[in-house]
């Protein structure tokens, strides 16, 4: 029961053959060891169809290294089994997950044009956000295609009884899809829920008499909820913060002792919808706060629910007291898919879930990357919050010091926090290209695989509360001994393990954006390229290190003598209209004044003279671009007393 006509099913040998064709027609060099590792991709591709509705089907993970063609083998193995669909008694359905919505366009056309009849083009489908499929048409497709966050949507909404979206995504016209395949690990299995008390205290005090009486349960416990928060806070200051972690309660108790009651907040959270809260907490008429907090509340309201429905631990975070609580969105029993992760061996996720998740073994040493050369410099302050205070200074010392290292006809891609990116794109230093990006929105893009050099200035630490969220909700609730002391097997410290495995995982990303992920010749081989990196000093930079050295194999290590901080540098300043896009698209909704932006670009006064022209004009391509994105340029008064800023409008979702 649930096995697929295996004979109709695409062959290892069938697809090895189509795939060295494909490598061959996009000016690749295919080699032995690659067509062994395709396959064994097909051959995992196969099994997971085969065994899909067994109650024991493992999430299966691939790890095929960056450049051997991971999302282009997804693509022929789709497009071949179009084409076997056409005579097969038992069709294949394949539902494919991606991060972004250009990616699943990109796949979508990709897989059109890898097909033998192109009057087969209708049956591979991408629904998203801006192509929103009808049910009918997405169960018509063999091959659909959507993002990562869809598919974790549809978790949530399974783990609630609520089956249509899962339904939608995982049938089709022949019943079930038999093969999921997806495109790198996704972030999002795993719900995270938080509460603070300020937050249970904002949405109380928007429940008016009226809603208390209508809703006496659902108020009574997020009361409770904010009454034992206090006392644990209170107790943790008692005791001058020993206790800054501990467990609170353990899911339902028969007692009801230090348990607070579960009530469905649903309703609660219907009726609060219409609240006017923009009128109520802020006595003026403005629908972006209305819906800021309408959004705050809510959340507030979900999450408590999640935790008194679950188990909650305590958490001192900063300045703030919070009740935490997650769950893996995995359902036992549910059909495992194939996940293709380059960075598997470093992702802690596969550890942790054990016997549910199964790495596949795939052929080794099809990369080397002995043309790879890994600058390494140590410093402190590598986080967001160092990295944001001090990047004025920071980002000019750095671009100084690369000029002088490297050629003028370099290209080079720089990956920093979001929150100086626009600092580092108004720049423009003596290079050939000089790209910027920033950690959340670099993974899997192929927009900088002609760039010899990628600098990585200031690494993507996770929340502690990530590490502890995770480890909870695939190994279960621990004990206060654990939050103290978090051991689990051959680890002395497994939260700092994760952590470091995961700064890994974003940095093999990023150093995976540029031309080393291109192989060019049948070793595996990769053009020259360098790698800037500042790693932390002491044992965490070591084993990072160490870690990038087992994913990079054959990789060479220099030290690279550089001091992030110290006196003023100088840098040619480069036109500010992408760096003024980049400030905005980060900017939360309202005014931000011209003398915000002279600060934040650098802006000479003739310079922001200049910019205030160009804002001026409606045609201009900056002014059209900051449009996209809600902005609009705006003056009040005249002479002396006239100012401008520009209007950052509330995008309802």
């Amino acid at each position: 029961m649930g096995t697929t006509d295996v004979s109709r099913l695409v062959t290892p040998e069938e697809f090895a053959a189509a795939m060295t064709v494909r490598w061959r027609s996009l000016g690749n060099t295919p080699s032995p060891k690659l067509q062994k590792l395709w396959a064994e991709m097909a051959a995992t591709f196969n099994l997971a169809a085969k065994y899909s509705l067994t109650p024991s089907n493992k999430w299966r993970v691939l790890q095929p290294p960056t450049g051997t063609g991971k999302t282009q083998g997804l693509c022929v193995y789709a497009a071949l089994t179009i084409d076997k669909n056409r005579t097969s008694p038992d069709p294949l359905g394949i539902l494919i997950v991606t991060r972004t919505i250009a990616q699943a366009k990109e796949i979508v056309e990709t897989i059109r044009a890898l097909l033998s009849n192109q009057t087969d083009a209708e049956k591979v489908q991408a629904s998203h956000s801006e192509a929103r499929l009808h049910t009918f048409a997405k169960g018509a497709a063999d091959v659909l295609v959507i993002t990562h966050e869809a598919y974790t949507r549809a978790l949530e909404g399974l783990n609630k009884a609520q089956y249509g979206r899962w339904e939608d995504c995982t049938t089709w016209k022949h019943g079930p899809r038999r093969l999921t395949i997806i495109d790198e690990a996704i972030a999002g299995v795993v719900e995270e829920n938080q509460v603070k008390a300020d937050d249970v205290r904002i949405a109380l005090s928007y429940i008016d008499p009226a809603l208390r009486r209508q809703y006496p349960a659902e108020v009574a416990a997020l009361e409770r909820v904010c009454e034992v928060l206090e006392k644990t806070a209170a107790l943790n200051s008692d005791n001058a913060g020993s206790i800054a972690s501990r467990i609170v309660w353990r899911g339902l108790r028969k007692d009801g002792s230090n348990q607070p009651s579960v009530p469905c907040l649903d309703g609660l959270r219907q009726a609060m919808a219409s609240i006017r809260y923009d009128l109520k907490g802020l006595r003026k008429d403005s629908s972006h706060d209305r819906r800021r907090i309408a959004a705050n509340v809510d959340r507030t309201l979900k999450d408590c629910e999640a935790i008194m429905a679950r188990w909650a631990y305590y958490y001192r975070k900063g300045n703030d007291d919070t009740f935490n609580s997650s769950q893996l969105l995995i359902p036992q029993g549910l059909p495992g898919p194939v996940i293709l992760d380059a960075t598997a061996s470093q992702n802690f996720l596969w550890k942790l879930l054990g016997s549910r998740a199964e790495i596949v073994d795939v052929p080794s040493s099809t990369r080397t990357y002995a043309n790879v050369t890994i600058h390494v410099a140590r410093a402190s302050g590598l986080g967001k919050t160092k990295m944001t205070e001090r990047g004025k200074v920071r980002l000019p010392r750095l671009l100084a010091d690369l000029e002088q290292r490297l050629a003028p006809d370099r290209k080079v891609l720089l990956c920093v926090h979001k929150r100086i990116e626009h600092i580092a794109m108004s720049f423009d230093p003596c290079f050939d290209a000089y790209s910027v990006a920033h950690w959340g929105a670099i993974d899997g893009k192929n927009y900088w695989n002609d760039h010899d050099t990628v600098v990585v200035f200031g690494l993507p630490y996770r929340d502690p509360i990530w590490a502890t969220n995770t480890f909870f909700a695939l190994q279960g609730l621990q004990d206060n001994r654990w939050l103290e002391q978090p051991s689990w097997g051959a680890y002395a410290n497994v939260r700092l393990e994760m952590q470091r495995r995961q700064l890994t995982v974003s940095i093999i990303q990023a150093v995976n954006r540029v031309r080393c992920r291109r192989v060019i010749d049948e070793d595996g081989n990769c053009p020259p390229t360098d790698v800037f990196i500042m790693l932390p000093a002491g044992a965490d930079g070591d084993i990072i290190l160490d870690h990038l050295c087992e994913e990079m194999p054959d990789v060479k290590v220099v030290a690279w003598d550089f001091e992030m901080d110290g006196p003023a540098e100088h840098v040619r300043r480069g036109s500010s209209h992408e760096a003024l896009v980049s400030l905005m698209t980060s900017r939360l909704p309202g005014e931000t004044p011209m003398s915000y932006i002279r600060s934040e670009l650098g802006l000479s006064a003739s310079a922001t003279k200049d910019l205030r022209g160009v804002l001026r004009d409606e045609d201009h391509h900056l002014t059209r671009s900051l449009a996209q994105h809600g902005v609009r340029y705006m003056t009040t008064g005249k002479g002396r007393g006239a100012r401008s800023y520009l209007l950052k409008q509330d995008r309802p979702k």
